[in-house]
């Protein structure tokens, strides 16, 4: 059940019959919020990235049952065989059954990224199943700053259509762009922000790269702290790994980030989530919006106001941990020649967030002031020029106009930021050639059981990424292909060759 309730998670009851927009503080408990506005009516809960959304299932099926609740993404076979692993074939027949009750969209809760859902704003062929279900159910958006802006323009004109249509929202957010507000303030209720008053971060801006802050790190770690470097590119976060390790090897320095085979990140998922003693780990985004980890010290590139803010929620997560005025800085970013500016994050919002910060340069950032600075950075009138607001401008105007993809696959096109295609390195493939051949051989033939089986092993052998900036994949099945960027299980994909510098761009 859910634990002793706060107030406004009390509150949510009142709103059941509208849809609402609710900013809450990290670690707040939106979650239980949300469970408590859907009172057991059917809904979806969306969120950014994979990884969260199985998180997320394990949090919802503890409360609700694992048969009441569904989980729907790219890999949801894959998904279903990891909690079925140990299954005699009889209780594969029954995840075949819960795969396709949750394909159509039949649980009391699903729980899934956004693609599943709002690609039907899109109006492919069929999409009219998706839309009939949610004229009678809740959608919930969480975190909504973790998609694009062609993303989020989908998103927001979804939520726009679903409210027409009868259906219900809530649209919750650590911090929320006004654009956003602005956009459904017609649809929805806007809820008193939940802030934490606990004072959790103190930060200080430098003017370095993040190579250059290595040796602070290594002193950090031998002083007992755990440390979380974060950069904004895949091919960084390699870089300063390397630094690290030539530097000193008796550090415990781990790196994670997405391209690595699915087994190994698997692991390291585990481990940077399970650390209890001093360590320091390099990662890119993707401990930003899904894994629940409490570390001492983070070291950030500067990138935009939104996604900072979600990585420090990554440091003093814990209830009961606060910062005081005369604390070291727990938060350290550095502002010179950031990774990924122009191409993973909009340079002109990277620039108004620098300046913004710049307030607040070694002082406390309370909850209230972190939604102030995306705020005034996200200003309606400061952004309305940039790239990133003239794209979602774009889409919301084609979908104004009826956009419809004449199939699944142009939606899923247009979804693509997070569209992920599965690669196998060419080493593992070499090391592993006789049973991966042999996993194919099964993915081909009828048997359902020995098909499904076969795809969950298979996966574990493939990275899952944004592959679509890469020239030389070839396929090996028509949904798995193969790569020959030099691949290990200590870097991923290696991106440092200078062959690979535009993949580096990926996150």
């Amino acid at each position: 059940g859910i634990n002793e309730l706060r107030d406004f998670q009390k509150k949510a009851l009142d709103y059941k019959d509208k849809s609402v927009i609710l900013t809450a503080s990290t670690g707040m408990g939106k979650t239980e919020f949300a469970l408590n506005w859907v009172a057991g009516d059917k809904a979806f809960y969306t969120l950014p990235v994979r990884v969260s959304v199985n998180s997320m299932y394990e949090r919802i099926s503890n409360i609700f049952g694992k048969d009441n609740v569904g989980v729907l993404h790219a890999n949801t076979t894959d998904f279903y065989l990891n909690q079925f692993k140990n299954l005699e074939d009889s209780g594969i027949e029954v995840l075949i059954n819960q795969v396709q009750s949750v394909r159509q969209l039949s649980m009391p809760i699903t729980v899934s990224t956004a693609d599943q859902i709002f690609l039907a704003t899109l109006k492919y062929p069929g999409f009219e199943k998706i839309y009939a279900t949610l004229t009678y159910s809740k959608v919930i958006v969480d975190e909504p700053q973790g998609y694009s802006p062609d993303t989020l323009a989908v998103i927001i004109k979804g939520l726009e259509e679903i409210s027409n249509l009868g259906g219900k929202f809530c649209l919750m957010t650590a911090t929320i762009h006004p654009f956003i507000k602005e956009h459904l303030k017609d649809k929805a209720e806007i809820l008193e922000p939940v802030f934490n008053q606990e004072k959790k971060h103190k930060i200080k801006l430098v003017d370095k790269t993040i190579d250059e802050m290595v040796d602070f790190a290594i002193k950090e770690y031998q002083k007992g702290k755990k440390v979380l470097i974060l950069t904004n590119t895949v091919r960084k976060a390699q870089e300063v790994y390397k630094i690290l390790k030539s530097q000193n090897q008796a550090i415990r320095v781990n790196l994670l980030h997405s391209l690595y085979i699915q087994k190994t990140k698997r692991e390291k998922e585990m481990q940077i989530q399970n650390t209890t003693e001093p360590v320091i780990w390099i990662s890119t985004q993707i401990v930003e919006a899904s894994l629940d980890i409490d570390y001492d010290l983070l070291i950030t590139e500067l990138s935009t106001a939104d996604s900072l803010i979600q990585r420090m929620g990554r440091v003093y997560r814990k209830i009961g941990r606060a910062i005081t005025p005369d604390s070291q800085p727990n938060i350290i970013i550095c502002t010179k020649e950031p990774s990924g500016k122009g191409k993973v994050y909009d340079k002109e919002i990277v620039d108004y967030t620098l300046k913004e910060l710049e307030k607040y340069d070694e002082k406390i950032l309370t909850e209230e002031i972190k939604q102030e600075i995306v705020s005034n950075v996200f200003d309606l009138e400061r952004i309305k020029n940039t790239n990133f607001y003239k794209k979602f401008e774009k889409n919301m105007k084609l979908l104004d106009l009826g956009f419809m993809a004449d199939s699944k696959s142009e939606a899923h096109d247009i979804f693509r930021d997070i569209m992920n295609l599965s690669v196998i390195p060419k080493v593992i493939f070499d090391e592993n050639q006789e049973k991966i051949n042999t996993l194919l051989e099964k993915i081909r033939q009828k048997d359902k059981l020995e098909k499904i089986k076969a795809i969950g092993e298979l996966n574990d052998f493939t990275v899952s990424a944004q592959f679509y900036r890469v020239k030389n994949i070839i396929p090996l099945d028509k949904e798995i292909f193969l790569s020959d960027i030099p691949y290990d299980d200590e870097l991923g994909f290696s991106l440092l060759d200078k062959d690979y510098r535009e993949i580096g761009e990926i996150l």
